[in-house]
C-alpha cells in the first residue's frame, strides 16, 4: 500500500542512532522477508493482554515496517523500537555483533508473542533440527541427541586444525565432516562397556524455511591473544543446493562439490552495458581527488554519447530477466534432487577491523528481483555482480588489525510454491494505519506549533528599573508591541504620544535607537531579533522626545528630591529610578552641559552643584565637576561619557545633600536569610553595616517567630561559622552586601565557645585496610571554652560522654585526647595545652583513646605507631603505640621496638611510611629499610625526620627472605582495593558488550532480559 507522499525510490532507509548500523541491516532484511513481515502483521496488539504500546516490541516492529512500507519520509527513525528494548542513549552508542543481535531479537519477539496465534512465528520460519551422534565402530551402537538451531556458524579459517574454507559449500563439508574418536580420545560405549573407537558427527534432520548462515570472520590471534578479523575470500552461491547435505553423513574422504556457477551466458551478456551505480560503501571509503571532480565536465564533453535513463532502465531489466531465467533453470535442476533448494536474498556486510566497524546490507527484492544496498538512511540499487566484491580476500592494514568489507551474515529462503513473490501487496493492519494517521496528524500539529514558535520573538523590555519578558509575533507592528508592553507594566493610561520604545543597553543603562516614524512597521522589518533588549521611555505632556543621534551621547541627571531621602530601597537605582537623560555632543564641554542643565531644570549655572558618580555598583564616591576652572574642559576628559550618572542639586549653605545621601548609601547592605527548616534564602533585610548583630537577630526573630535564644546564625551557609558575638558590628562579622545568614534551631554559642566534634578511637582489626590504624566511633558533639586546658577538657569530655554512654565509665586520668583528621590521629594534647592553641576556628575535631593506666606526657614526648611485617608470609601485625622521646637516636628507637616485640636488635630494620592514608602492603617491596643497630643519628633528622605524633613505622627481620606474592595477595593488597588510583594509564583492547533487550511484561509481571 503506497503512502500518500511516497517517494519515487522503491525503498527507504533507517536512521542510525550512533552505532546501530548492525540493527538497521537486520531490520531491513526482516522487512524484505515477506513471510516474516506477513506473520508480524498477523499478530494483533491487545491492550488488555500486552504491555503498553511504547514497551511492546512486536507492536513497535509493526509500526516500523508500516512506515518503511508507506515511505512517507526519506528515512524512518528507530528510536521507538529501541525504547521498547528499554535501551538508553548509552546502548545506542555501543557496537554489537549482528548475529548476536539477531538471536537476542528473535528471543525477545518469541517472548512477546507467547500465548497468541503467532507464538511460533520465529520457530516456523527460522528453526531447523540437527542430530548430534556418536557411533561405536565396534558394535555399531549409536548415541543420538537432537538440537534446534536458528542459525549456523560456518568456519572460514582455523589455523590450529589447518582448515581453510574458501566457499560456503566447503564450510558445510567441514561442518558435517565426522570426527574419529580414537587413542586417548576413545569413546566409552555403554553397550560394549569399554572404551572403543567411534565416529562423532552432525546430521541435518530438518532445514528451516529461512536459512541463516554466519561466516565466522572473528577469531583469536594466538600470538597476541587479541581478537582478529579474517578477511579471507569465501564465495557463496545465489542458489544453494542443500540436498547433498541431507543425504546422511559425509565420510572422511567424501566432499560435496561446489554449487554450479550462476554467471550469465556470455552470448547474452556481451551486448549488455555495465550500468552499476557508484556503491554507497565505496563512496564512503574512497574520497575522489579534487582534480578528478574538476574533470567531470570535461569528461562529459569528451564522451557525450551516453544512454538516457529509459535505455539504462531497459538494459537493467534485460539483465534481471536473463539472470532470473538462469536461476529458474538451475533451481529446477536442483529440485530434481530434493526440496532443499535455497535462494540468497540478504548479505549483511561488516566493513572494518576486529576493533569495530560498520554494517550495511545487500538485499534482494523479491518483487523486482533486483539487489539494493541498504546503508542506514541511504538505499541504492546495485548491480548483481557487486556481490562478488564482498566475498573477501582483500584488506588493508589499520589500527587494531586489517580492515576489510566482506560478507558476514547470509540469509537464504527456501524455494517453495508458497513463496510470496509480491511483498508490496502485503496489507498493513487497519489499526496501524489509524495509528500512523494519528501520528502524522500529531506531527503536522507539532510542525504548525514549531512554525508558530518560529514566528514568535521573546524580547526583554525595561521600564523604571523593572524588567519583563515579552513574547510577540514577528509580523506584529511596533505599535502593537508598545501597547502590549504598556499593559505588562500597567501604564495603559499614558498617552501614545508620551511613550515610545527604544533599543537599550541594559549593562551600561544606555538608551539607543528610537524608531521614530516607524510605529506601523513590523517588528521583523525593523530587524528586531529574538532576545533583543528594549526600554519603554516616557515623557511629560509638555516635553518633547529627542531623537537618537549617534554623534551625541546621553548622561543621566539625578536631581535631588528630599521626598525620596527617607525611603529605604535596596539599591540607588531602585530609589532614583527615573533620571532625566540629556543628550550632548561627544566633543561638548562642561559649560555646554551646564547650560543645557539650566535650560531643562531652571537652575542657573552659578547655582548648580554637579557631581559625577562612579559607574561601579558599590562605589559611592562623588567627584564635583561644577568647578569654575573646569568649565572649558571637554566632558570626556572629565570622565563624563555615555551613560554617566550626574547628581544635581542647588547650592546652599549646608553640607551637600547628595554627599550625605551617598555616605548613607555606602553603609547600606542587603542580607538574605532563610526561615527555620527551609533551605531557601528568600527573606531580605536592608541594614546599615555599622549596626550590631543583635539588631539583625532581633529582626530575624520577629520575622520567623522564634525567640532569639532558641536559634543560632551562621555566615554563608549551614556549614559556615556561627555568629556568636552579638555586640559585634555587621562589618566586623564580615557581612557585606548580598551576604547570606543561615538560621537554624539550637542553643546559640557564647563568643568564647568552640564546637568540639568528638570520636572514640580503637585499634584497627585484622580485616581492616593496611592504611587504617584505628577504628572510630562518633560520640555526641559538645561546646567548650576555647580557653580550656587539656585537664579541664578531659573533665568535660568524661562528664558529657558518661551521661550519654554510662557503660564507658570514662575517667580523666585514663583517656588521651588527640587531634583527628579523617581516619588518622595526629597531635596529642598534653595537660597544659589550651584548646585555642590548636585551631583559631569555630570547630575542632578530636578523638579520645582509653588507656589502661595513667600516663604523664611532656612536650618532649611523641607517640608513634609500629607494626611488624613478615616478608616470608606477608603478614602484617596489628598496630601498637609507642611513647618515644623527640631526642632519641635511631639505635635507641630500635632497641625500644625490639624490646616491645621480642626481636633481635642486630637484625632489626625499620621503614617510615610517608603517606599513611595511601599505604598498602605492596609498598613494602620498594620501601627504604634502615638498619637500626648501631645507628646513632637522631630520629628527627635523616632518614626518618620524625618530629610529630602519628608517624607509622614498619619493622622487619633483615634475615627473613621475602617470597613472591600470590595472585590472591596481589589482588588483596593492591592499590585498587584501597581506593588509590594508579597514575599509569593503559589502553584496553576493544571488547564488545553483550547485547541485551529487556522484554517488559504486561500488567504486574516483571521485566525479563534477553
Amino acid at each position: 500500500m503506497p503512502g500518500l507522499n511516497s517517494t519515487l525510490q522503491p525503498y527507504i532507509g533507517l536512521s542510525n542512532q550512533g552505532a546501530t548500523c548492525y540493527m538497521n541491516s537486520l531490520l531491513q532484511t526482516l522487512f524484505m522477508t515477506p513471510e516474516f513481515c506477513l506473520r508480524l502483521y498477523q499478530w494483533k496488539y491487545d491492550a488488555e493482554k500486552h504491555q503498553s504500546k511504547e514497551d511492546c516490541i512486536p507492536y513497535q516492529l509493526q509500526l516500523l515496517f508500516a512506515k518503511l512500507q508507506l515511505k512517507e519520509s526519506s528515512y524512518v527513525e528507530t528510536t521507538g523500537l529501541t525504547k521498547s528494548f528499554q535501551w538508553s542513549i548509552r546502548e545506542s552508542l555501543q557496537q554489537h555483533d549482528v548475529q548476536e543481535f539477531c538471536r537476542v531479537l528473535f528471543d525477545a519477539v518469541e517472548e512477546s508473542v507467547k500465548g497468541t496465534d503467532q507464538a511460533k512465528m520465529i520457530t516456523e520460519l527460522y528453526e531447523g533440527t540437527i542430530l548430534d551422534y556418536v557411533r561405536c565402530s565396534q558394535c555399531g551402537n549409536e548415541s543420538k541427541k537432537e538440537d534446534k538451531f536458528l542459525d549456523l556458524s560456518l568456519t572460514v579459517k582455523n589455523e590450529f586444525d589447518q582448515v581453510y574454507n574458501d566457499s560456503v559449500e566447503k564450510a558445510f563439508n567441514s561442518y558435517l565432516k565426522p570426527e574419529i574418536l580414537s587413542g586417548d580420545n576413545k569413546y566409552l560405549c555403554e553397550k560394549c562397556q569399554a572404551r572403543t573407537d567411534a565416529v562423532k558427527g552432525l546430521k541435518f534432520m530438518k532445514l528451516p524455511y529461512i536459512l541463516v548462515l554466519q561466516l565466522k570472520r572473528f577469531d583469536l590471534d594466538y600470538t597476541t591473544l587479541q581478537r582478529k578479523k579474517l578477511n579471507d575470500k569465501v564465495t557463496f552461491p545465489q542458489i544453494l543446493n542443500m540436498n547433498p547435505f541431507m543425504k546422511g553423513e559425509i565420510s572422511g574422504e567424501e566432499e560435496i562439490a561446489e554449487t554450479e556457477s550462476m554467471d550469465i551466458e556470455e552470448s547474452e551478456e556481451e551486448n549488455l552495458i555495465s550500468i552499476a551505480p557508484l556503491d554507497i560503501d565505496d563512496r564512503v571509503l574512497q574520497v575522489k581527488k579534487i582534480a578528478e571532480v574538476e574533470n567531470i565536465a570535461y569528461d562529459r564533453e569528451k564522451y557525450s554519447q551516453k544512454l538516457d535513463a529509459i535505455a539504462i532502465e531497459r538494459h537493467r531489466q534485460m539483465a534481471v530477466e536473463i539472470r532470473a531465467k538462469n536461476r529458474e533453470k538451475l533451481v529446477n535442476q536442483y529440485l530434481e534432487q530434493g526440496e532443499d533448494v535455497y535462494e540468497l536474498f540478504s548479505i549483511m556486510i561488516h566493513a572494518g577491523s576486529a576493533l569495530g566497524g560498520h554494517y550495511y546490507a545487500y538485499i534482494k527484492s523479491f518483487d523486482s528481483q533486483r539487489w539494493f544496498n541498504f546503508n542506514d538512511t541511504q538505499v541504492k540499487e546495485i548491480d548483481e555482480k557487486d556481490i562478488e566484491k564482498v566475498y573477501g580476500g582483500t584488506s588493508s592494514p589499520s589500527w587494531g588489525g586489517h580492515y576489510g568489507a566482506n560478507a558476514y551474515l547470509l540469509m537464504y529462503r527456501k524455494v517453495h510454491p508458497a513463496n510470496i513473490t509480491n511483498a508490496s501487496e502485503i496489507q498493513i493492519p487497519d489499526y496501524l494505519l489509524q495509528e500512523l494517521k494519528s501520528e502524522t496528524e500529531q506531527k503536522l500539529k507539532e510542525q504548525r506549533e514549531r512554525e508558530e514558535k518560529l514566528m514568535q520573538l521573546q524580547l526583554k523590555v525595561y521600564y523604571l528599573s523593572e524588567e519583563k519578558s515579552i513574547i510577540i509575533r514577528k509580523d506584529a507592528t511596533l505599535h502593537d508591541l508598545k501597547r502590549k508592553v504598556m499593559g505588562e507594566f500597567h501604564v495603559e493610561e499614558l498617552r501614545d504620544e508620551d511613550t515610545r520604545l527604544r533599543n537599550y543597553n541594559a549593562l551600561q543603562d544606555v538608551y539607543l535607537n528610537t524608531y521614530t516614524g516607524k510605529e506601523n512597521w513590523t517588528i521583523e522589518s525593523l530587524m528586531i531579533l529574538n532576545h533583543y533588549t528594549l526600554v519603554l521611555e516616557t515623557k511629560e505632556p509638555d516635553e518633547v522626545f529627542v531623537d537618537y543621534n549617534p554623534n551625541q551621547f546621553a548622561v543621566k541627571v539625578y536631581r535631588w528630591n528630599p521626598l525620596l531621602a527617607d525611603i529605604n530601597y535596596k539599591t540607588f537605582e531602585q530609589k532614583y529610578r527615573n533620571p532625566t537623560r540629556l543628550q550632548i555632543e561627544k566633543s561638548g564641554k562642561l559649560s555646554e552641559l551646564m547650560a543645557l542643565v539650566q535650560s531643562v531644570f531652571g537652575i542657573p549655572i552659578e547655582r548648580q552643584l554637579l557631581y559625577r558618580k562612579s559607574n561601579l555598583k558599590n562605589n559611592f564616591a562623588l567627584e564635583e565637576i561644577s568647578i569654575l576652572q573646569l568649565y572649558s574642559k571637554v566632558l570626556m576628559s572629565l570622565k563624563v561619557v555615555e551613560g554617566t550618572a550626574l547628581l544635581l542639586e542647588e547650592k546652599c549653605q549646608d553640607e551637600s545633600n547628595w554627599k550625605k545621601e551617598m555616605e548613607k548609601e555606602s553603609y547600606k547592605i542587603v542580607l538574605k536569610f532563610n526561615s527555620v527548616n527551609c533551605g531557601k534564602y528568600e527573606n531580605e533585610i536592608i541594614m546599615d553595616k555599622r549596626q550590631l548583630l543583635k539588631n539583625l537577630k532581633c529582626y530575624i526573630s520577629s520575622t520567623i517567630n522564634v525567640p532569639e535564644d532558641l536559634f543560632l546564625m551562621k555566615r554563608g551557609s549551614m556549614n559556615g561559622h556561627e555568629l556568636k558575638d552579638m555586640n559585634a558590628t555587621l562589618s566586623a562579622a564580615h557581612l557585606s552586601n548580598g551576604s547570606i545568614v543561615h538560621v537554624e534551631l539550637g542553643k546559640p554559642s557564647r563568643p568564647e565557645e568552640i564546637q568540639v566534634v568528638l570520636s572514640l578511637a580503637e585499634f584497627s582489626k585484622s580485616d581492616d585496610l593496611d592504611s587504617e590504624c584505628f577504628r572510630f566511633f562518633s560520640l555526641q558533639d559538645f561546646k567548650a571554652s576555647k580557653n580550656s586546658t587539656t585537664s579541664e577538657l578531659k573533665e568535660i569530655i568524661c562528664k558529657h560522654t558518661n551521661s550519654l554512654y554510662p557503660s564507658l565509665e570514662l575517667v580523666p586520668e585514663l583517656i588521651r585526647v588527640r587531634e583527628k583528621n579523617m581516619n588518622h590521629l595526629l597531635r596529642v594534647m598534653t595537660e597544659n595545652d589550651v584548646l585555642s592553641d590548636f585551631h583559631g576556628i569555630e570547630k575542632i575535631t578530636l578523638a579520645i583513646e582509653i588507656l589502661t593506666q595513667p600516663e604523664i606526657l611532656q612536650n618532649e614526648h611523641m607517640i608513634v605507631m609500629t607494626r611488624i611485617w613478615s616478608p616470608s608470609t606477608w603478614e602484617l601485625s596489628l598496630p601498637i603505640e609507642l611513647v618515644i622521646s623527640r631526642k632519641s637516636r635511631i639505635d635507641e628507637l630500635g632497641k625500644q621496638i625490639a624490646n616491645t616485640y621480642g626481636l633481635s636488635e642486630k637484625y632489626l630494620q625499620v621503614c617510615l611510611v610517608p603517606y599513611v592514608y595511601a599505604f598498602a602492603r605492596v609498598d613494602l617491596i620498594n620501601e627504604r629499610w634502615i638498619d637500626m643497630d648501631g645507628n646513632t643519628a637522631p630520629i628527627s633528622g635523616s632518614p626518618f625526620f620524625i618530629n610529630k605524633d602519628g608517624s607509622l613505622l614498619i619493622a622487619r627481620n633483615s634475615l627473613e627472605e621475602m617470597r613472591e606474592m600470590t595472585q590472591d595477595e596481589k589482588y588483596r593488597f593492591s592499590y585498587k582495593n584501597y581506593g588509590i588510583k594508579s597514575t599509569r594509564t593503559t589502553v584496553a583492547p576493544y571488547k564488545e558488550k553483550a547485547v541485551k533487550i529487556t522484554v517488559k511484561k504486561s500488567k504486574n509481571n516483571n521485566s525479563e532480559d534477553k
